[in-house]
């Protein structure tokens, strides 16, 4: 696969969501070309995973929603997750100093030295046994310099190392390394990065399983190339456990829909 070349659409003035507003322009518009970003300084509802909204002050983060065509096999759908992650991943590594943490928090978030500043949501629409178009929305905390008290683990990148960025320059940064991680064809390669930088892996932690409440210890040892977390408690191993059992971290699978 070729690197995917993007077309960024600036909005000048404040929307809800660029992922809703890329949904719409998509029913408007279904010949849209593939790779177009919409992007704008301000969106007054931004979306997260379960429905949550996503906080973001007017012009201080990066909050583009992608439209891909990436005609991708259904068995190979998780590593369009990894491949964002990691794209996220390498746009803040190089601004960080050495010692800073960075990790992928399973499905889709970004953790800096333990607290959250991106995340990722993503819906593919699957058609004949592969994965016709997907959507991606991408929260990146930049400038941001005050989060809500409810929000006490969020962090920014100007938070962390004291200075301000150019959010536009990051985004293109970011769409720069997403269409080389894209374009990998080793899949394997690109699981086994995805794993090496895996949030709390090999540490043991509570968890607890939200259909009986049980509350139970266990380790993360991998996810699994279908994009399962797999764990081991005192038990044995727990190979590909489904998401919905996990909820102390506020874990969930890579949301999936069809649009016909």
């Amino acid at each position: 696969m070729s690197k995917i070349s993007f077309e960024i659409t600036e909005l000048d003035h404040p929307i809800e969501s660029t992922y809703d507003y890329l949904v719409k322009l998509l029913k408007e518009r279904p010949d849209l070309p593939s790779g177009t970003v919409i992007h704008t300084d301000y969106q007054t509802a931004g979306r997260g995973q379960l429905n949550n909204s996503w906080f973001s002050s007017p012009r201080l983060n990066a909050l583009p929603s992608i439209y891909l065509r990436l005609d991708r096999p259904l068995q190979q759908i998780w590593s369009i997750s990894e491949a964002t992650a990691l794209a996220v991943y390498k746009s803040y590594e190089e601004l960080l100093s050495s010692e800073d943490t960075i990790a992928i928090k399973w499905p889709n978030d970004l953790f800096v030295n333990d607290h959250k500043i991106a995340g990722i949501l993503i819906h593919n629409a699957l058609a004949e046994g592969s994965v016709a178009e997907t959507i991606i929305g991408i929260g990146m905390n930049i400038n941001e310099e005050a989060f809500p008290s409810e929000l006490p683990q969020a962090i920014s990148l100007r938070l962390v190392t004291g200075q301000t960025y150019d959010v536009k320059a990051f985004l293109r940064q970011m769409l720069s390394h997403l269409g080389e991680q894209l374009a990998r064809q080793d899949y394997t390669a690109l699981h086994a990065e995805y794993n090496d930088l895996l949030y709390q892996r090999g540490i043991p932690a509570r968890y607890r399983d939200v259909a009986t409440e049980e509350a139970f210890d266990a380790t993360i040892q991998e996810v699994s190339p279908q994009g399962q977390l797999v764990l081991t408690t005192l038990r044995g191993r727990s190979d590909a456990m489904p998401s919905k059992r996990l909820s102390t971290y506020n874990i969930r699978r890579v949301c999936l829909s069809a649009r016909k």
